[in-house]
């Protein structure tokens, strides 16, 4: 059956300033020609996938919006949080920070014929596109590093950077190391955080320094002034857990560009996000309550259209402050924002999964860049069994309870990914550890998808599904039925949007996971199976049914 295609668009306008439009069910795009109005679009397959489609926004005229959205369905545990940042869409000259920006660019011979072209041509995207106040300089190398100017240029000289652009050719070997330290040279009088470097490759280090570890020492020595470092590794000959170091190091990150993609679109896309910084060096500090497993652990910059959002854990219920502090400008800005975190809240239970899989990714990045020890790769099993990720660890559960069921199980549309990219290598645990490859590239991508996560995707529609650890099975007559039921077991008996059955959601709303799937389910809850159906009771009132599942 071939999956039908549908569109939504959804026109928003406000007296009060669209912040914080989030959506954590689907995949959307967003677009704000202003602080009051804004267009979301979203294409679906099958109808929504069979999901709710949630949006989130907020209205707030504030410099700086703040969302706060918390799941916290045990007193006794800790809840769980995500706080959505993002700056006004309206911004004056002053507003948007000036950059200093350095572009890299590999030049060796395996850069030669479509690929130094499509290169170029991304160099030459992001060099008509400075903003009046900023700088730039551009380094390329092979062999050896070579500068466009000894220092920092301003835009009166981007038509002489753009002619040597155009005479680039690829011959030669890959010194690394030797460039990005000329680009941090040219970086060195960069106020903090100001300073950016585009680095892009296609190869490993084979002249100069070649230990991937004395790269990055070499580098965190130069960078004294917080200089960001986004690195793109074209082809799968790169070393992943280089470059992944080196954005973690500089507070970035990198990406791949597969030899089927446009290395010109994949860069000019991303230059489009970082072109105006509005707030860098951000620090936050919470008063109130004790928030831990924060991810990300430091706050990115932010960007004119852009949206950070903070996942984490929270300890004390009531009220609390968040103090957020950044550089704007010259100056050094202070932001105050007050939240209640509940004692219980029941709702949002993608809150929780969100900060699992972004907390699994952060966990899998210290044990690919640092080495496995027992208690990083335990926390990941624990995670991944209690909110069904796919890892290189627990993956093969998935697997067994796949032919244990007869059916696949039904996975976010990312971990299915992640799990045909690690089945299709014969050890996912070797991957972890391999620096270079196509499979090492997979593994990189896959850990940042999970670090950055922010959509949590509902499985799709499937056979066998697992709802709150119950294996549920789709049979021939379309009831839902957990796999541990038997005919001759008692059953509570309910009609489907009867009185009755909105009675038993309001007494038991943890339920509604279950009665989610269709109109015909038959589940276990607190030891007694339940069944929605067209027989049952129709009406009933809350002592009755109180009795029935006593």
């Amino acid at each position: 059956m071939k999956s039908q295609q549908s569109f939504l668009r959804i026109e928003m306008q406000s007296e009060t300033a669209l912040r914080n439009i989030y959506s954590p069910s689907h995949r959307v795009e967003i677009r704000q020609p202003d602080d009051r109005h804004a267009t979301v679009e979203c294409e679906m397959t099958n109808a929504l996938d069979g999901r709710d489609f949630l949006l989130y926004y907020s209205l707030d005229p504030n410099e700086i919006a703040t969302t706060l959205l918390t799941h916290r369905p045990e007193t006794g545990k800790p809840g769980y949080f995500i706080l959505l940042i993002s700056p006004q869409v309206e911004l004056n000259e002053n507003q948007v920070q000036a950059k200093d920006l350095v572009l890299v660019l590999d030049t060796s011979g395996s850069m030669a014929g479509e690929k130094i072209e499509q290169a170029k041509a991304a160099l030459r995207y992001c060099l008509q596109r400075l903003g009046e106040r900023d700088r730039f300089g551009l380094v390329t190398f092979s062999s050896e590093a070579r500068v466009f100017r000894s220092t920092l240029a301003g835009i009166t000289e981007r038509e002489d950077a753009l002619w040597q652009v155009d005479k680039l050719e690829a011959t030669g070997g890959t010194n690394i190391n030797e460039a990005l330290l000329a680009a941090h040279k040219l970086l060195r009088d960069s106020p903090a955080g100001r300073g950016m470097i585009i680095f892009l490759t296609d190869g490993l280090p084979s002249v100069g320094v070649q230990d991937e570890g004395q790269i990055r020492r070499n580098l965190q020595q130069a960078n004294s002034n917080e200089v960001r470092l986004f690195s793109f590794g074209v082809g799968f000959d790169v070393n992943t857990k280089l470059l992944d170091g080196l954005g973690r190091d500089h507070h970035a990150f990198a990406d791949y560009i597969s030899p089927q993609e446009n290395i010109e679109e994949r860069v000019s896309t991303f230059y489009d996000k970082v072109r105006y910084p509005v707030m860098r060096n951000m620090e936050y500090e919470f008063r109130g309550t004790d928030v831990r497993l924060l991810s990300p652990r430091q706050l990115p910059d932010l960007f004119k259209g852009g949206q950070i959002i903070l996942a984490g854990r929270y300890q004390q219920a009531g009220h609390a402050s968040l103090i957020l502090r950044g550089q704007a400008g010259e100056q050094r800005q202070t932001f105050q924002y007050e939240f209640d975190f509940p004692r219980r809240e029941r709702e949002r239970e993608f809150v929780a999964r969100l900060w699992a899989t972004r907390r699994v990714g952060d966990l899998l990045e210290d044990i690919r860049l640092n080495g496995e020890n027992a208690e990083l790769k335990n926390e990941v099993i624990s995670l991944a069994k209690e909110f069904r990720l796919v890892t290189p660890y627990t993956s093969y559960l998935v697997r067994e309870e796949e032919t244990l069921a007869g059916d696949a199980a039904a996975l976010p549309g990312v971990f299915q990914q992640m799990e045909r990219r690690w089945a299709a290598e014969p050890s996912r645990e070797m991957l972890m550890k391999a620096s270079s490859g196509a499979g090492a590239v997979a593994m990189s991508q896959s850990i940042r998808e999970m670090k950055e996560a922010e959509v949590v995707a509902a499985p799709k529609q499937a056979s066998v599904v697992v709802v709150k650890g119950r294996v549920m099975a789709l049979n021939p007559d379309g009831v839902w039925i957990d796999t541990e039921f038997k005919p001759v077991l008692e059953t509570v008996k309910i009609v489907f949007a009867s009185n009755a059955y909105f009675t038993f959601l309001r007494l038991f709303p943890e339920a509604g996971d279950f009665c989610r799937l269709g109109q015909k389910v038959i589940f276990n809850w607190q030891g007694k199976f339940v069944e929605i159906g067209e027989k049952g009771e129709k009406q009933m009132d809350a002592t009755k049914l109180r009795e029935l599942m006593n």
